[in-house]
């Protein structure tokens, strides 16, 4: 298992694409930081610049490319003579893509303390001081970033679902990206619509999406998710461990 991890992640690494991502999310946070303004210091910082929306893109490119990319130029058929079973490869694969987004989740709690010291684009805020959840700035961004983390994982495991039913590493790209950029609020129109249904339907996965926004400010989406940050927590989870073991069934069924 860990030889062919290792193989994934040399692969990644050796991607153009794996670095680009990097500088378009440092790109994507610093338009953030300009777009909201100097006096919205301390939120940028609890939300690492709203980082979490520009991962879940780049991991949906990332995802398609390692599954699809593979399905579609045939480079997954000597993988699967050479393993002892199609489990080892599609761990390894999920593995690679959950090891990827923590690493783009520190550069982010890196670029942002950066951004915060330098005063470039928002006003200096103090890390050490208390700010939501009575806790200190530094907390509420780790505690922002570990939440998303979970959400992000949640979303590699509907990304490789979606990718092993298609071949076409486009099609799976845009139906991705659909899935992470109107996701939301096609589920909250949805609970609007049923409002009869809303206490069953609020515990769909696409309202799952709300997590991490919910809560660096609860105030302002707890009206439109429905659920707590707790209960939101607790469906990201299960969904998370679903997801995996879908996208794990589809891949061992699936014909090259």
């Amino acid at each position: 298992m860990s030889k062919a991890v290792w193989r994934e992640f040399y692969k990644l690494n050796h991607r153009k694409s794996t670095w680009c991502s990097i500088i378009i999310m440092m790109a994507f946070m610093l338009v953030i930081g300009m777009m909201m303004g100097r006096s919205y210091g301390n939120l940028l910082v609890m939300s690492t610049y709203n980082s979490s929306q520009i991962i879940m893109l780049i991991m949906v490119v990332v995802g398609s490319m390692i599954f699809t990319g593979e399905f579609q130029s045939e480079t997954i058929l000597p993988l699967i003579f050479r393993s002892p079973n199609r489990s080892v490869i599609f761990f390894a694969k999920y593995f690679t893509l959950f090891l990827y987004e923590v690493i783009l989740h520190i550069i982010a709690i890196v670029f942002t303390i950066f951004l915060n010291a330098s005063g470039l684009i928002s006003n200096r805020v103090s890390l050490s001081a208390v700010y939501k959840y009575h806790q200190s700035l530094l907390m509420n961004m780790l505690s922002t970033t570990l939440i998303d983390v979970v959400l992000t994982a949640m979303m590699i495991g509907m990304i490789c679902v979606v990718a092993c039913l298609f071949k076409s590493e486009l099609i799976s790209v845009l139906v991705n990206a659909l899935l992470v950029l109107v996701g939301g609020g096609f589920s909250a129109n949805l609970m609007e619509a049923n409002n009869g249904l809303s206490k069953i339907i609020r515990w769909n996965p696409l309202n799952m999406t709300y997590l991490t926004p919910e809560y660096y400010n609860y105030a302002s989406y707890h009206g439109t998710s429905m659920l707590s940050t707790n209960q939101l927590l607790l469906g990201t989870f299960c969904y998370m461990c679903l997801f995996g073991w879908l996208g794990w069934l589809i891949f061992e069924k699936k014909h090259f």
